[in-house]
C-alpha cells in the first residue's frame, strides 16, 4: 500500500514534467510534419505531438501515430533525448514496458540528468523490489534537481515507512545522503517503529534531542537516558549532574545543560557567566538527571558579588515523569554571604513522599528592589550523598 503511494508520488512529478513539456505549443499539428524537420526545433515537435496525444489519449489509431512519429523523430534527431522522452510517456501509458524501458535508458545515456527518463528507472526499480538501487537514483535525483525534492522527500519518507524498503533506507541513511537529517527528523516523528528510528539516528547524532525528545514525549524516560548515555564519547565522564562544571561536554539536552543563551553562556574555562538585567524570573539552566531516594547534599561554587538589592539568585529541584512536572524536592535562595563567599551548601531528602526517578534541576533569577545590572560565574554543582539522621 505505502509503495503504490510512493509510486504515486513519483509519478506526480513525472506528470508535471510532462505537463512542462507541452505547455506553450508554437507550431499547430496539422503544419507540424508540413514542415521540414530541419527548419523545425525538435523541442517543439515532441511538445506537439505530446499535445495531439493528450487530446486523443483514448484513440488507439492516433496514439500509434504518435509512437511512429516520435520514433522518427527520434531517427531524424538520434542525440536529442526529447523523442525518446516521448517514446517513454507513451510505452507506459500502453503498458509496453520494454519500449518505455529502452526508451528512458537511451534519453538517460544522451543526458544523465533527464528528470523524467531517471523516475521512470526509479518506478521500475521500486516495482521490482530493488529498493537499494531506487535509493541511489532518488538520491541523485535529489542532488541534480532541486525544484522536485519535496516530492523526492515524501516518496523517501513513505519507503522509510514501508517495513520491506526500511532496511534499504537505513543503508541509504548510513553512506551520508543530502536528504538524511530532513527525512529521518520527519521519520522520527510519523513511524512507529522505535528500534528503526533509533538505528537511523545512530547516523545523526547531532540531532539526538528529536528522539530524546520523542522518547520523553512517550514516558520512556529510562530509554532516553540510555539512548543519552550510548551516544556521548566513549572518554566522557558520566556524573550526577551532568558535565557538573559547565565545561561543554558533548551531549543533549535535557539530561546535559539547556543554557538560556539569553542570560547566560558557557565560559572558555569552564562555568556559567550569568548577565542578568534585574528584571522578571528568569531560568538560567536546567538539566534532568536520575536520582534514587536518599539524603543529599548540593555544592554549588561561585565566583562574583552579589548586590542582594538588585537580584537574587535560587535553585529548584523537581520531580520530572515524561514531560510532566511532578513534586518539588527541595528549593533554596541563596544568601548573598553565600555568593559572596563563593559557596553555597544545601541538604535534602528525597523519599517515598516524592518517588520519582527522575529530577530536573534548574537554576534562576529573581529581582532585586530596583533593576540593575548583575553579573555572576557558577563554577559548579557537587551532588552527594550524606548519612540520614535516624532520628
Amino acid at each position: 500500500m505505502i509503495i503504490s503511494v510512493v509510486l504515486r508520488g513519483i509519478a506526480a512529478l513525472l506528470i508535471l514534467c510532462l505537463g512542462a513539456l507541452i505547455a506553450g505549443r508554437l507550431v499547430a499539428p496539422d503544419r507540424l510534419f508540413a514542415i521540414s524537420g530541419q527548419f523545425v526545433p525538435v523541442r517543439h515537435q515532441v511538445e506537439t505531438l505530446l499535445h495531439s496525444a493528450g487530446e486523443d489519449r483514448e484513440t488507439g489509431a492516433q496514439r500509434g501515430q504518435t509512437m511512429e512519429r516520435g520514433r522518427t523523430l527520434a531517427s531524424v534527431h538520434p542525440l536529442d533525448p526529447l523523442p525518446y522522452t516521448l517514446l517513454q510517456f507513451e510505452g507506459a501509458a500502453d503498458g509496453d514496458e520494454m519500449t518505455a524501458n529502452r526508451a528512458a535508458l537511451t534519453a538517460l545515456s544522451f543526458q544523465p540528468r533527464n528528470r523524467a527518463a531517471r523516475m521512470h528507472v526509479v518506478n521500475q526499480l521500486l516495482a521490482r523490489g530493488a529498493y537499494d538501487e531506487a535509493m541511489a537514483q532518488i538520491t541523485l535525483l535529489y542532488r541534480i534537481d532541486p525544484t522536485g525534492r519535496n516530492i523526492y522527500h515524501t516518496a523517501l519518507v513513505g519507503l522509510g515507512q514501508n517495513p520491506t524498503a526500511a532496511p534499504a533506507l537505513e543503508r541509504a541513511v548510513a553512506l551520508d545522503p543530502p536528504w538524511k537529517e530532513r527525512v529521518v527528523l520527519d521519520l522520527s516523528q510519523t513511524t512507529a517503529d522505535r528500534a528503526f528510528v533509533q538505528r537511523l539516528f545512530e547516523h545523526l547524532p547531532e540531532r539526538i534531542d528529536v528522539l530524546l525528545k520523542r522518547m520523553i514525549s512517550e514516558g520512556d524516560m529510562d530509554a532516553a537516558y540510555l539512548t543519552f548515555l550510548t551516544s556521548l564519547p566513549s572518554d566522557v565522564a558520566i556524573t550526577i549532574p551532568f558535565d557538573p562544571s559547565f565545561s561543554g561536554l558533548a551531549g543533549s539536552p535535557p539530561f546535559n545543560w539547556r543554557v538560556n543563551d539569553r542570560y547566560a553562556e558557557l565560559s572558555e574555562t569552564g562555568g556559567l557567566d550569568i548577565s542578568y538585567f534585574g528584571r522578571g524570573s528568569i531560568l538560567m539552566a536546567r538539566q534532568v538527571f536520575p536520582l534514587t531516594t536518599g539524603a543529599y547534599q548540593l555544592e554549588t561554587r561561585f565566583e562574583g558579588v552579589l548586590d542582594p538589592e538588585a537580584a537574587t539568585f535560587g535553585i529548584r529541584i523537581h520531580c520530572i515523569d515524561g514531560e510532566k512536572t511532578g513534586p518539588r524536592i527541595g528549593e533554596w535562595t541563596f544568601e548573598p554571604e553565600a555568593i559572596n563567599g563563593g559557596q553555597a551548601i544545601n541538604q535534602f531528602v528525597h523519599d517515598q513522599s516524592t518517588g520519582c526517578a527522575y529530577a530536573a534541576l534548574t537554576l534562576r533569577a529573581f529581582p532585586g528592589g530596583y533593576p540593575a545590572t548583575s553579573r555572576l560565574k557558577v563554577l559548579g554543582f557537587t551532588l552527594s550523598s550524606v548519612e540520614q539522621d535516624a532520628s
